[in-house]
C-alpha cells in the first residue's frame, strides 16, 4: 500500500490505543470463549469518502482493499466507513472460512456498538456462538490449476513446502498428455478464500506457467477432533470424526517420528495407535 519498507512507515491509526485494544481484546475474547472455528459473512463495503491522517480518501480505504485481497465482499449503500483496516485484518486473519449462516445450535450472542452515527444502517457488529449441528459442515475453497511441460521436475519439490507456508490446504500433481504429444503435469492447489492471491502468486513465481485457472468449489467436510492415545511407542495424536463412530486416523507425522525412534515399521505404530483408540472408545461406551 505505502510502497516502502515497514521500518520507514509511521502508522497513524494502527498505533492508536483504540486499535490496540481492538486487536488484543478480540484475540483475548475468542480465547476466553474457547472458540474452535470462526465463520464470517461476506465483508460489507460502503461508498463515499473519509478523512484520515493522509487526507480525504475514497471508501473503502486503500489499506482496507489491500488487506481484503481474496476475501469475499459485497457493496452496501451507506456513506460512512463500514470496514476499517483494523476490522479487515481481524476478519481475514481469524476467520477459518467465509460464507452463509451454518447449521448451528445457538448458545449465545452479543452485540458491539460504535459511536459513529450510521443513519439507516445501525453501526453494530454481531457475534453468535454455538455448536455446529451434525457431523458435517460446508465451506468453499479456491481450486487453482496450471499445466507445465517445460520444467525440470526436481524444481517442483520446493513447491510443496512453500505452498503450505502460504496457507494452501492441499497440493497434488497429475500426469497429463499435452499438445504435440508432450508429457506434462497438472498442478492443482486448494486454497482458502482468504489465501487465493498468495497461492496464485506462488504458482506464477515458482513454475514456468504463464497463467493460472481458478474456480470456487463447494465442499463438505467432517467435523473432527484430535485425541491423544498412549501406546508402547509413546503418545500418538489421532484424528477422529465427530458423529461417525469408527472413523479415525492416527497422525502420520507423529507415527513416522515414533517409528523412526523405535526402529520399527510405520504400520506397527499406526496399528498400535488405532488399537489404543478403539479400546479407549469401547471403554468410554461401556
Amino acid at each position: 500500500v505505502h510502497g516502502t519498507t515497514p521500518e520507514k512507515i509511521h502508522f497513524h491509526e494502527v498505533g492508536a490505543i483504540d486499535a490496540i485494544l481492538d486487536i488484543v481484546g478480540t484475540h483475548l475474547g475468542f480465547y476466553e470463549l474457547g472458540t474452535e472455528s470462526i465463520i464470517c459473512s461476506s465483508i460489507p463495503l460502503s461508498r463515499g469518502q473519509a478523512k484520515m491522517a493522509h487526507g480525504v480518501l475514497p471508501l473503502p480505504a486503500p489499506a482496507t482493499v489491500e488487506i481484503l485481497k481474496g476475501a469475499p465482499t459485497r457493496p452496501i449503500d451507506v456513506p460512512f466507513e463500514s470496514v476499517t483496516p483494523t476490522g479487515a485484518s481481524l476478519a481475514v486473519t481469524l476467520a477459518d472460512s467465509f460464507g452463509d449462516w451454518p447449521s448451528l445450535r445457538i448458545e449465545r450472542s452479543g452485540w458491539g456498538a460504535a459511536t459513529h452515527e450510521g443513519g439507516e444502517l445501525p453501526n453494530l457488529l454481531r457475534l453468535v456462538q454455538g455448536v455446529c449441528e451434525g457431523a458435517m459442515k460446508q465451506d468453499r475453497v479456491w481450486v487453482l490449476e496450471c499445466e507445465i511441460d517445460d520444467m525440470n521436475p526436481e524444481f517442483l519439490e520446493p513447491l510443496w513446502t512453500d505452498a503450505f507456508k502460504r496457507g494452501a490446504l492441499d497440493l497434488y500433481f497429475t500426469p497429463v498428455q499435452m499438445k504435440k504429444g508432450r508429457q506434462g503435469t497438472l498442478i492443482t492447489l486448494l486454497a482458502p478464500e482468504t489465501r487465493r492471491i498468495e497461492c496464485e502468486q506462488l504458482l506464477l513465481e515458482s513454475t514456468t506457467t504463464f497463467g493460472v485457472r481458478r474456480h470456487l468449489a463447494e465442499r463438505t467436510i467432517l467435523e473432527r477432533e484430535i485425541l491423544e492415545v498412549e501406546t508402547d511407542f509413546g503418545i500418538i495424536p489421532v484424528k477422529v470424526a465427530k458423529g461417525l463412530p469408527g472413523k479415525a486416523a492416527p497422525e502420520a507425522s507423529a507415527v513416522k517420528e515414533s517409528a523412526k525412534t523405535a526402529g520399527v515399521p510405520m504400520s506397527v505404530v499406526y496399528n498400535a495407535a488405532l488399537l489404543a483408540w478403539a479400546q479407549r472408545e469401547c471403554g468410554s461406551q461401556s
